[in-house]
């Protein structure tokens, strides 16, 4: 379990500006990131989600920490050198990896290395994660993590290995971490749990709900989603907000904050104004089970719904 960790973490893909093709979230000013790091120190986050494939983010983050590294943990990630290549957990790229964001921070140690989302049946995650220990033992990580693309994932990774942060998506129409008591065994494991995606990739912002239909510009990640999954999530988020008298915004993160066992969550802003709605006090509170009750319902509906494999892209405009 990671000590001192702030029930907030900022993600910072969104502060990474645009990358090559449909792979972030579009172009920030350098001067808005500054302004959105600083402030959210300020506001007690003391942890920062990051990636040397996020872009110019990073380095951004590596100015930020500089005269205050003893005071920030960074959680990075190896195993991804580009989003158009497969993961690779071979050493020569854990080194690129871990070099690169060790050059873009300005640090001599990360205090979270994680895994990025490695396929549970890899047979390299073994001397991966051999070699992972030997860094950690030259001071060169803190602790060992692993970003998993299904929570499921962690049923099988924790027979042979032993993590000290996991990192997954959970949000109110994504609840497959409650799956198969999977919540309550990472916390048995002791392991710091970190959710991502709490406002699913954006549906659960007012400026989308109130949307009549959706389009994402071409270098924007979601402008390569199915439609018929774009559709689903605003037709389910606009049910659920529909509930609530809360706006969508904070529902989503008292949902979350419903979840007592996890430990940090994992927020992405574009400006100020979202950083403060999100980060509000209000916001810490928990939600009433009548209120959970109602989210639990849509969701098994949603689930009933979604298409598994669905066959038509977005248009990008």
């Amino acid at each position: 379990m990671i000590k001192d960790i702030s029930k907030f973490c900022l993600g910072t893909w969104s502060l990474g500006g645009a990358t090559k093709g449909a792979s972030s979230y579009g172009k920030i000013s350098e001067k808005l990131v500054e302004k959105i790091l600083d402030l959210s120190f300020e506001k007690g986050i003391n942890t920062f989600d990051t990636a040397s494939v996020y872009g110019k983010s990073e380095k951004l983050l590596g100015k930020f920490i500089k005269n205050k590294r003893d005071k920030i943990k960074i959680a990075s990630k190896i195993g991804c050198t580009s989003y158009f290549k497969k993961i690779n957990f071979e050493k020569k790229t854990i080194l690129h990896n871990l070099e690169l964001s060790l050059r873009n921070l300005k640090t001599d140690y990360i205090d979270i290395c994680q895994l990025y989302n490695p396929n549970p049946q890899d047979k390299k995650l073994l001397s991966a994660i051999e070699y992972l220990q030997e860094l950690k033992k030259k001071g060169k990580i803190k602790y060992l993590g692993v970003s998993l693309q299904n929570p499921s994932d962690y049923l099988y990774l924790r027979k042979n290995f032993k993590f000290d942060m996991i990192q997954c998506n959970f949000n109110m129409l994504d609840q497959r971490l409650l799956e198969n008591k999977i919540l309550k065994k990472m916390t048995i494991d002791k392991v710091s749990i970190f959710v991502r995606t709490v406002l699913n990739f954006g549906f659960f912002t007012e400026s989308i709900i109130n949307k009549k239909k959706i389009s994402f510009k071409k270098n924007d990640h979601r402008s390569r989603w199915n439609k018929s999954q774009v559709e689903n999530w605003h037709v389910f988020s606009k049910k659920i907000a529909d509930n609530f008298d809360l706006n969508i915004e904070d529902l989503a993160i008292r949902f979350i904050m419903s979840q007592k066992l996890i430990n940090s969550v994992i927020i992405g802003v574009m400006n100020i104004d979202q950083l403060n709605k999100l980060t509000k006090l209000n916001n810490l509170k928990s939600l009433k089970d009548r209120d959970l009750r109602i989210i639990n319902n849509i969701y098994k509906l949603y689930e009933k719904n979604r298409l598994l494999k669905p066959k038509i892209p977005m248009k990008s405009r």
